[in-house]
């Protein structure tokens, strides 16, 4: 912006986050519905003047964007509407039908997931592979690299994967210091895989074995799953993890706990059991992966790029 050069803006997040949305859209920070009622709306205004007086009195952003001001940085405040009104081309995950309906401006293009088929198979773990084939109902737990779970969500998650044992077998991605507040391993659920780390997550949610995913929220791993037609559960941890269980639910692909902060064995136990025996689940992520794979994904959001350069472009 500050040279004058054409950019294109890449977000992962939910496209409502690029683009200017109505005065009566849900805030991206809330698991607010699409259509609000009286109470939600005046909610939903309150939210986002909180939000903004709180950035200016708790955080340095004044006397950042003042530096960044002085130095002659345009955008110093980095507000991301300003930089979509700038951009040349604007990337973003999802479709509408997931993402709730707003009018986007051209530049704004919703490619319904950032997944490259080309990158399939090429990072996986063959003693992984093998496990997985050899369990016909795999359900995969991957929390982000950022989130860290609680010791009493950690006991919950024990509890309803022993509650669903023996059918069904647990993958559970989870960092090596959080596996510290797990038992012994002469505790542990028999029906349960711990890993600090999977190779290839896009692998996992691609196996036909994968009948569910338990995730934090985030945008590209539940895009992801929408992308090869997972249930999903989810447990929000922060910011638009709340929107994107809202989401979840409003488009039938899945479930959302009540209070993250207060989880029970029985509760976790019972929407897992929902999403995989609830045959309505399996149909609607299949349908949203269809969808979401129409929109063209990496290789049309290279087009888009090449279009640019083009001298029609």
């Amino acid at each position: 912006m500050t040279r004058g050069v054409p950019f294109t803006l890449t977000v992962p997040a939910l496209p409502s986050s690029a683009a200017r949305t109505p005065w009566n859209y849900p805030s991206g920070l809330t698991d607010f519905p699409a259509r609000m009622n009286p109470g939600q709306l005046a909610a939903n205004t309150l939210f986002g003047l909180r939000t903004a007086i709180a950035m200016i009195t708790r955080t340095p952003v004044v006397r950042f964007a003042r530096k960044r001001g002085a130095m002659g940085i345009r955008n110093p405040s980095v507000t991301l509407a300003r930089y979509v009104d700038a951009a040349a081309l604007v990337l973003t995950a999802s479709v509408f039908g997931l993402e709730y309906e707003f009018p986007a401006p051209p530049k704004v293009n919703l490619v319904g997931a950032f997944v490259s088929e080309a990158a399939l198979g090429s990072a996986g773990d063959p003693d992984l592979s093998r496990w997985l084939d050899e369990h016909d109902s795999v359900v995969y737990l991957g929390f982000g690299t950022l989130m860290r779970l609680s010791r009493d969500q950690i006991g919950a998650l024990l509890g309803a994967i022993d509650r669903l044992g023996p059918g069904h077998r647990f993958l559970w991605k989870l960092p090596a210091e959080q596996q510290k507040l797990l038992p012994a391993d002469s505790e542990l659920p028999g029906n349960l895989r711990v890993e600090n780390w999977i190779p290839s997550q896009l692998d996992v949610l691609a196996h036909p074995h994968v009948r569910a995913f338990v995730t934090h929220g985030g945008s590209n791993g539940f895009h992801e799953s929408m992308y090869f037609g997972k249930p999903v559960l989810v447990v929000p941890a922060w910011f638009d993890c709340y929107a994107i269980a809202a989401r979840a639910t409003h488009s039938g692909v899945g479930l959302a706990v009540g209070d993250p902060n207060d989880l029970t064995s029985g509760e976790l136990a019972g929407l897992l059991d929902r999403l995989l025996t609830d045959a309505t689940f399996t149909a609607r992520a299949a349908y949203w992966s269809a969808r979401v794979r129409g929109a063209g994904g990496t290789a049309r959001a290279a087009d888009l790029i090449l279009e640019l350069g083009s001298p029609s472009g």
